[in-house]
């Protein structure tokens, strides 16, 4: 049995969205067994090819991959069982794991799993042999012959550990644990759904909110037509809000809705499960499009900067639009200069 996350080492899962109903499942693969192989996207499947509940194999790359929908969103895995060597697309989903169909080795507490892997990875940045029995993990396996081994290189206690959480445990989590946050399905006007959680955790344990790299962002692009802008990037906010999840359980959807998009996170999810993509889509509001991405004149999307700084957000990641590389380059490097600006306006506030 292994744990059925949407990242492995090897593959991440990747959604492309397409016309309604031709969603495409992506992974980013990496050979191992080529140096220095960088990963590349592959498409492997879509989404309506594999019913809610149920798993498939795949190969791409030269490598088994299983693909799982778990009503309604998707995992990738390696396919292997690492116990057993058995299929694990032939095994059986329910609720966050996947069961071995070889032996049925099971997990099933998501920010118990979290919290032991952090420790696990923290001991080997540190330099420490990897000996770590816990509810979740048993290194070195029990009934192996295997010993505790350190990495090769040497420990490194300055490497900082990022989560990309969401969920309300998984918040507080991070702010007892983590370094840094990776956050998504963020607004700036709705941060108090996210940083409350974060700040409890990280006050629990001793320390602040201000300990923490608190990180999100969204699509850059420059331009006048800004009505055009805001239509274009609606589908995919309709997906997330529809489809990345089941009716009872959409993560993304009830970050959301702890937003302040309450009405919208419902109303779309409802027509997006009852196939009426189109008015999913136009259900989506301008505003949460404008709140969630930095679009239009440069002055709009400097202000929308300002909301994020103000927010309290710390490294701003973003996203920059453009129908060639050098765009998007030209893009990337307007949006850095925004920033700065932005930047040197807070260190000039804090001298005055």
């Amino acid at each position: 049995m292994t744990d059925l996350q949407p990242n492995t080492p090897c593959l991440t899962l990747k959604y492309q969205f397409g016309e309604p109903g031709s969603e495409v499942i992506s992974v980013h693969v990496r050979r191992f067994f080529v140096p220095f192989d960088m990963p590349r996207t592959v498409k492997i499947a879509k989404s309506y090819d594999i019913e809610p509940g149920e798993g498939t194999t795949v190969f791409a790359e030269g490598q088994r991959i299983a693909v799982f929908n778990s009503g309604g969103e998707f995992h990738a895995i390696s396919d292997t069982c690492v116990h057993a060597g058995a299929s694990l697309g032939t095994g059986w989903l329910q609720d966050d794991y996947v069961a071995c169909p070889l032996h049925g080795w099971r997990f099933n507490k998501p920010v118990g799993r979290m919290r032991e892997y952090i420790e696990i990875v923290r001991k080997a940045f540190h330099g420490e042999k990897l000996e770590y029995h816990g509810d979740h993990y048993d290194m070195p396996l029990p009934e192996g012959e295997g010993k505790p081994l350190r990495l090769a290189q040497a420990g490194n206690e300055n490497i900082p550990i990022y989560l990309a959480t969401l969920s309300p445990k998984a918040l507080r989590l991070t702010g007892e644990l983590a370094d840094g946050w990776c956050g998504t399905s963020f607004t700036p006007e709705g941060a108090a759904g996210f940083f409350d959680h974060i700040r409890t955790g990280a006050e629990e344990a001793g320390r602040s909110l201000s300990d923490i790299d608190l990180q999100v962002g969204g699509g850059v692009q420059f331009g006048d037509d800004l009505k055009a802008m805001v239509r274009t990037r609606k589908a995919g906010l309709a997906f997330t809000l529809g489809a990345m999840g089941s009716a009872d359980h959409n993560f993304y959807n009830d970050a959301f809705k702890r937003g302040g998009y309450e009405e919208a996170g419902i109303e779309v999810q409802r027509l997006w499960l009852e196939r009426k993509r189109d008015e999913a889509i136009a259900a989506v509001p301008d505003e949460l499009v404008l709140h969630t991405n930095m679009l239009g004149t440069k002055e709009m999307i400097k202000e929308r900067m300002r909301a994020y700084r103000d927010a309290g957000i710390t490294t701003l990641r973003v996203d920059p639009y453009g129908q060639s590389l050098q765009e998007r380059l030209d893009t990337l490097g307007e949006a850095v200069e925004l920033v700065r600006e932005v930047s040197a306006d807070t260190a000039a506030a804090a001298g005055s």
